[in-house]
């Protein structure tokens, strides 16, 4: 049996889905998920589609009372923070501030392109494309603000659809150098099965990029669906287990207070 979490997943107060929190919890409760962070997209920029939705205090008042209705389930809450350099002493102000259980740091922009855009890959090579983004990356990571990188490789959601399936070889030395920077700063790696439901068409960061985690020393790790509907909410986690479990991890991170504790990955 598996200890399984979620520590990355979304309701409507991220402005992107339509999801409850009674939803989202009814559905992990179903799939055995023991523990549940709920990370809302935020943004302090006007204009933006999920800016002004979040309240502490309120998603708070709707944790403790779903927790007495779902006891079996751990309920957490943290944030989703796009990465945005200009703006880092702001967000790490939020990040201490705000009592929260997690913090993501999200590449979903690089250079003022968004990644999910046809904008960041037209006129350019997949390798031009990927380097760039695999810098942002390594720019958030070094921020040391953050205790998880969403969706590591997420640049290949939509640069699949221009190149074909992510091959990591081309990137190995960047991807190795990031990943002995997270290693370095005790960082946790985001496992995300969203690419099984993505053109991707596997997790986030793929299985290459997790064995070479691995053959680092990475032992770090922590589970997320990225749910944005009941549907989606840790719906292949016994099959991502399994093969984390395969590649020799023996532990899943989970967090309190922004203060991690590692639990066998097996109960």
């Amino acid at each position: 049996m598996y200890y399984f979490v979620d520590y990355h997943c979304h309701t409507l107060t991220s402005g992107d889905n339509s999801q409850t929190m009674e939803e989202l919890v009814s559905s992990a409760a179903e799939r055995g998920v023991r523990e549940l962070c709920i990370t809302e997209h935020f943004n302090f920029m006007p204009g933006t589609y999920c800016f002004g939705r979040f309240s502490y205090r309120d998603h708070d008042d709707r944790r403790r009372r779903l927790a007495s209705l779902f006891p079996d389930v751990r309920i957490l809450l943290g944030l989703e923070m796009d990465y945005m350099p200009e703006f880092m002493p702001l967000i790490r102000q939020i990040g201490r501030d705000m009592p929260l259980d997690y913090y993501i740091g999200s590449c979903h922009m690089s250079n003022g392109k968004h990644v999910f855009s046809d904008d960041f890959f037209a006129g350019r090579s997949g390798e031009e494309a990927y380097n760039e983004y695999f810098q942002t990356v390594s720019g958030c990571v070094r921020q040391k603000t953050f205790d998880t990188i969403a969706h590591f490789d997420w640049v290949k959601r939509k640069g699949c659809e221009h190149w074909g399936p992510f091959d990591m070889a081309p990137y190995r030395d960047v991807i190795a150098d990031i990943l002995s920077d997270m290693i370095a700063l005790d960082m946790t790696m985001e496992v995300s099965e969203a690419g099984l439901r993505h053109p991707a068409g596997e997790t986030y960061p793929s299985y290459d990029i997790l064995r070479l985690y691995r053959d680092l020393g990475g032992e770090n790790i922590t589970y997320a669906s990225d749910s944005h509907s009941p549907q989606q909410t840790s719906a292949h986690n016994g099959e991502v287990y399994g093969a984390l479990e395969q590649m020799g991890f023996r532990w899943i991170t989970t967090f309190s207070g922004r203060k991690k504790t590692r639990r066998p990955i097996t109960v």
